[in-house]
Formats: C-alpha cells, sequence, structure tokens
C-alpha cells in the first residue's frame, strides 16, 4: 500500500503516522479549552 522498499521502512512510517495523529487527537481535545483576550494585539507583540 505505501510501496516501502523495506519493512523497517513500513513501520517507520507507520510509527510517525501514529504519532502524528495522536498529537492531533491532543490538539483536538483543546477546543474550548484556551480563553484568548479579546483585547490582545498579535501584531504589536511581533514588532520590537
Amino acid at each position: 500500500m505505501g510501496h516501502h522498499k523495506t519493512k523497517k521502512d513500513a513501520v517507520t512510517t507507520a510509527l510517525k503516522e501514529y504519532i502524528a495523529r495522536k498529537k492531533q487527537i491532543e490538539v483536538i481535545g483543546l477546543f474550548g479549552k484556551i480563553v484568548f483576550d479579546k483585547k490582545y494585539d498579535y501584531k504589536k507583540a511581533r514588532t520590537r
């Protein structure tokens, strides 16, 4: 399916995809839990 040359390549790719998916699920879990300040000016924070 992934056209990997070796079993090691296939397993490495699968593990990387698994870790990436777990991180995405963690981020999705944060939706609605972080309160943002509506007055915060992100553009002003970029300048020094």
